[in-house]
């Protein structure tokens, strides 16, 4: 086990049976370690030591006053407790007429704990005149004086207290006998508070001041950014745990918490602690992560809201797939479940929305459904039970899911011991919350999980990785202090909104002048170099593009060269040096088989896929993969297509032909087209009306009356013409690709010849349909699964103000149906007449679906265009094959 603290000047004091108190836990937990390292040793010293944090000696001697009567007893509260009773308090207060709303209550609330904390440990008599005079001049401080005197108020009717009012009645006390001899350890200064209350229960009491300081060897290290330094703090800590692996290595992280994950990633890069040796880097870190992070209780949370709040399609498919719920969820119905909620397109599922796209392809009986009628309990929502009731209920309804399922590692089974302590706690929020809502209920818990802080137990490590405080009074080989740059180290004063800065200033409160930030910086340093023969520092030489300096506390540290930029591993070369190209595999999928024929799906975008780029068909249509759509707010692009579709359906169903349209009054016209919108409208998907609402829909149904009697004022304009078909089913046989298309509409045309007509949203280019690879090759496969009698094809454009038809046909069928067929087409592939344009088609197609039966998989983007709407990029990486 690593040494990081000299225990030897402490046997005396340990012989003498003083209790040894600290400023943190962990540096107790070191002190008792090394302890317990020597008394296995041969020759043990004696009785074990009382070594503990100074915070909890105090509460254990308040609790000791109160169980033999000589305090009155209290109920001692969390600091979470504490932090609720100020949010009701500042509830109340914004309750009252003419006070200003608070964008962060929760945000307050704290501040407003610690103030009143910062007070009572810098001895402040908030009772005093000359004080209370003090906060009136600020309206802020006056504010926190109004929550303060109610705040204590709750105290006594309650018969509550804080940890700092229980010190404060213990400093009041004459202490008991016999008291126990006391020494502090790296403490740099106290409270007065606490210094007061220390001298008061000792019945002797030691300062023990570190050992003179080594002559340590102090050297400075410039970096190009944030990322550059952790990355040589990295590589430097692999190469001292490489030269000698018994040196001991602390490397101080101002930012523990924003800068902890790359510094991990760093670390297990330079120790080899990736994939397989995930679980045995050799390092500590002292920070831990809010327990509502972890994905145990992650998933826990989102089960706990989905009542309420709902849950987004990512954050379901999470959910999912995740291993801490119910077992046995067929990946098939689960991938259809999810594609469901994404093709709702809506931000947020609610509960409801869940269920019934679930009832539309699942067993009412399936474990998932079982499930979700769990969370949709009736009452569960509605009524109001105490925080102990709905920990109970909280538990049963993760026990429903199968939560936190079988398979936990060691780390996963200490969250799970810490969220059972944490729903333990939250039951003890009775004293302190009246009867709650589910929602409140959950909202709590949450707010809990998050202030709630995971430390893995994991053993001793060579490789400490602490915070600026958890570092003082420990003891290394080697020590690395992160982060020294001039604008960080000392940091800027922070003076606390909510006490007058005369106040705090008078006191010597921590962070009210740059004076006090230096000093207490100053000790820090010198602490630090006290506690390794070799100290190394580092700064970045711009932050966020902002030129650093380094702090003027390492004037005289040795600068050292900049460290070279970072190689690339060996690993990594090597790994690269048998990477090879094979194109021609690469590009060729097995040959379409005979038993994927029915389980093709597309239709005409089959080839489509394949003319734009042959990758593309192959993952759409053979590996059936899918882009999930985006969530959009109202009518999406695809359900306006839809429900134009649909209206023009219904209304040639009703109109027929255009003589009926001719003789149509503008009163007739106006019902018409209210009644196909009105159909379309109700064959729009329930759940696509859900998430559009009502209101969108009135605005729909009026966009579309009008656009549709915009179209059928240029339908007036054409050649008299009957609709013989509309969304007729055909079948293509092309190459052994059998193919189901489905035409928009067919017109008859008066010299008895009939059109083609496919709707569009958005205009169309007759080049569209040219050359090998035509980019729409829908109406060109429609004309050749048309029977003989076709003479013409044309996009019909259906868009505000921008109405038109485009096509080609061999007789006169309307405006912009060009008949100059040779003129039209030899721009991209001259044909010069119907049937040569006929006979082209009848090739490219061809060629197309042959190409796609035979296995065509090549990454070929026909344009740069062809990539924008398609999703494949992660899978093909069309850019990585551009390079």
């Amino acid at each position: 086990m690593p040494r990081l603290y000299d225990i030897d000047p402490l046997l005396p004091l340990i012989a003498a049976g003083y209790t040894l108190l600290t400023p943190t836990q962990r540096l107790a937990r070191r002190v008792a370690s090394e302890w317990e390292s020597r008394a296995a040793g041969p020759g043990t010293p004696g009785e074990a030591p009382e070594v503990t944090a100074l915070e909890p000696w105090l509460q254990s001697c308040w609790q000791d006053a109160v169980a033999g009567g000589r305090l009155r007893r209290r109920v001692l509260l969390s600091a979470s407790q504490a932090h609720e009773i100020w949010r009701q308090v500042i509830a109340a207060d914004q309750a009252q007429p003419g006070r200003h709303d608070l964008l962060q209550p929760g945000a307050a609330a704290r501040l407003a704990a610690r103030a009143r904390d910062s007070l009572l440990r810098w001895e402040t008599d908030l009772q005093a005149s000359a004080v209370r005079q003090l906060f009136l001049l600020d309206e802020d401080c006056a504010t926190f004086l109004r929550w303060a005197d109610a705040f204590s108020g709750r105290l006594a009717r309650d018969r509550l207290t804080t940890l700092a009012d229980a010190i404060c009645e213990l400093a009041a006390l004459t202490p008991a006998e016999p008291r126990r001899p006391v020494a502090l350890l790296a403490f740099d200064t106290l409270p007065p508070l606490y210094d007061r209350c220390v001298r008061l229960l000792a019945a002797e009491l030691e300062v023990v001041e570190p050992a003179a300081p080594a002559a340590a060897r102090c050297e400075v290290l410039r970096c190009e950014d944030s990322r550059s330094e952790l990355a040589a703090v990295a590589r430097w800590a692999g190469q001292v745990v490489a030269a000698e692996s018994g040196l001991t290595v602390g490397i101080v992280l101002p930012d523990n918490s924003g800068n902890r994950a790359t510094l991990d990633y760093l670390l297990r890069r330079e120790l080899d602690c990736l994939d397989r040796r995930y679980q045995s880097l050799p390092v500590n870190f002292s920070a831990g992560q809010p327990l509502a992070e972890v994905p145990l209780v992650r998933a826990a949370t989102q089960l706990l809201t989905l009542p309420v709040d709902g849950i987004s399609p990512p954050a379901l498919a999470l959910l999912l797939q995740s291993r801490f719920l119910l077992s046995g969820r067929p990946a098939i119905a689960v991938g259809a479940l999810l594609t469901r909620c994404f093709e709702a397109r809506v931000d947020v599922l609610s509960l409801a929305q869940l269920r019934a796209e679930l009832a539309a392809g699942d067993s009412p009986d399936s474990a998932l459904a079982r499930s979700l009628r769990a969370s949709a309990a009736p009452g569960l929502t509605a009524r109001r039970h105490p925080p102990s009731i709905w920990a109970d209920r909280f538990e049963h309804l993760l026990t429903q899911w199968g939560w936190p399922g079988t398979a936990l590692d060691s780390l996963e089974y200490q969250q799970l011991g810490l969220w059972q302590q944490l729903l333990r706690d939250f039951a003890g929020f009775d004293l302190v919350v009246p009867a709650l809502r589910f929602s409140d209920a959950v909202q709590l818990l949450r707010r809990l999980a998050a202030e709630a802080n995971f430390q893995p137990q994991t053993g001793d490590s060579n490789v400490q990785v602490l915070g600026p405080l958890e570092a003082a009074g420990l003891q290394f080989d080697r020590l690395w202090l992160c982060g020294m740059q001039a604008s960080q180290w000392p940091a800027p004063a922070r003076p606390h909104p909510f006490i007058p800065l005369r106040l705090q200033r008078e006191h010597g409160m921590p962070h009210a002048s740059p004076e006090r930030e230096w000093e207490f910086t100053h000790a820090l340093m010198q602490r630090y170099r006290q506690a390794a023969t070799v100290v190394y520092a580092s700064y970045s030489a711009q932050r966020d593009g902002v030129p650093e300096l380094p702090s003027p506390l390492l004037r005289d540290f040795t600068p050292v060269p900049d460290l070279p930029p970072e190689p690339l591993k060996a690993s990594w070369l090597a790994q690269l040096g048998t990477v090879g190209q094979a194109p021609d595999q690469a590009a060729r999928a097995p040959q379409l088989a005979a038993a994927e024929l029915p389980l093709l799906r597309g239709g005409s975008a089959i080839l489509e896929d394949q003319s734009l780029c042959p990758f593309r068909a192959f993952a759409r249509r053979r590996l059936q993969l899918q882009v999930l759509p985006a969530p959009e707010s109202g009518l999406s692009a695809a359900d306006r297509g839809n429900l134009l579709h649909s209206a023009l359906f219904h209304l040639w169903g009703e109109l027929g032909d255009q003589g009926a349209l001719a003789e149509l009054a503008a009163d007739s016209e106006r019902s018409c087209l209210q009644r196909a919108v009105a159909l379309a409208l109700q064959a729009l998907p329930a759940n696509r009306q859900h998430a559009a609402g009502p209101a969108c829909l009135r605005l729909e149904a009026i966009r579309l009356e009008r656009l549709l009697a915009e179209w059928l004022a240029l339908e007036r304009q054409r050649p008299p013409f009957r609709v013989v078909a509309r969304e007729a089913a055909q079948h293509l046989q092309l190459q052994g690709l059998e193919l189901s298309l489905r035409m928009d509409r067919i017109d008859e045309l008066a010299d008895g010849s009939t059109l083609l007509i496919d709707y569009k949203s958005a205009a169309g280019r007759i080049g569209d349909w040219l050359g090998a690879r035509p980019a729409k090759p829908q109406l060109p496969l429609y004309a050749l699964a048309a029977d003989p009698s076709l003479g013409g094809v044309a996009f019909a454009t259906v868009r505000e103000r921008r109405c038109q038809f485009t096509g080609l046909a061999q007789s006169e069928a309307g405006a912009g149906i060009a008949t100059d067929i040779e003129a039209r087409t030899r721009p991209q592939h001259p044909c010069a007449d119907w049937p040569a344009l006929l006979a082209h088609w009848q090739q490219s197609l061809a060629a197309l679906a042959a190409a796609f039966v035979a296995g065509d998989a090549a990454v070929d983007p026909k344009s740069p265009l062809s990539c924008r709407h398609c999703g494949m990029q992660a899978l093909c990486r069309v850019d990585a094959v551009r390079e």
